[in-house]
């Protein structure tokens, strides 16, 4: 068996690339595909389920140190504590699930630009208007309204600030923002959901890699 007169190796020609964020950054991205995108949620979904394990038993823990630090023993008890803070418990649970939702799809968005499940997959989250930068606080927020905004709806119903018939439609009203949302991102020639729209944002990808390429021995 003779040796191949070449050799693969990579080639560090093409390597460089501006720092993240910096103008000219975001030139040669592609608009992140339909696919690529519902495989960052998949991963995403993962994430934030192990979140939630991690603040419900948390949550569960720290209540269950309540009733004992407060004397609920027996059983008269432990239903006067049911009666009475069953609404708070309630919304407690509430408040982890919007602050998680809206700390991963929101702040870590606006924060390092890409969610853990975007990351994995060479997407970046940026502004419509400059793909340069990412997005803004309060943008990224708004994007992730359709994560977080339902447990604050609840919150609303539970403390009886919204009727339960309002909180029908605004259900209602959520799961068509979600179809919509969906629908945008396949169909949208930008790949632009209803969320993103919301928050003037565009999902791209970046491949920057070194080139793997054939050269001559020598």
């Amino acid at each position: 068996y003779a040796p191949r007169p070449y050799a693969a190796v990579v080639s560090t020609a093409g390597a460089s690339h501006p720092q993240k964020f910096t103008p000219g950054w975001s030139v040669g991205a592609e608009v992140a595909t339909f696919w690529r995108r519902a495989g960052a949620y998949l991963i995403d979904g993962a994430v934030v389920s192990f979140c939630l394990l991690m603040g419900w038993w948390a949550l569960v823990l720290s209540v269950l140190s309540y009733v004992r630090s407060s004397g609920v023993g027996g059983s008269a008890n432990l239903l006067n504590f049911v009666d009475s803070d069953l609404v708070w418990v309630a919304s407690l649970v509430l408040a982890l699930l919007a602050a998680i939702y809206a700390g991963y799809f929101g702040l870590v968005v606006a924060g390092r630009g890409r969610t853990l499940g975007q990351s994995a997959l060479g997407l970046w989250v940026v502004r419509e208007e400059d793909p340069d930068q990412r997005l803004p606080v309060g943008r990224a927020l708004l994007r992730a309204m359709l994560w977080w905004g339902p447990f604050v709806v609840l919150q609303l119903v539970l403390f009886q600030i919204l009727p339960v018939l309002l909180f029908n439609l605004l259900g209602l009203l959520w799961f068509i923002l979600g179809v919509l949302a969906v629908l945008g991102v396949a169909l949208d020639p930008l790949r632009q959901g209803l969320h993103d729209k919301l928050g003037g944002a565009i999902v791209i990808c970046i491949r920057v890699a070194p080139s793997l390429v054939i050269t001559q021995k020598t």
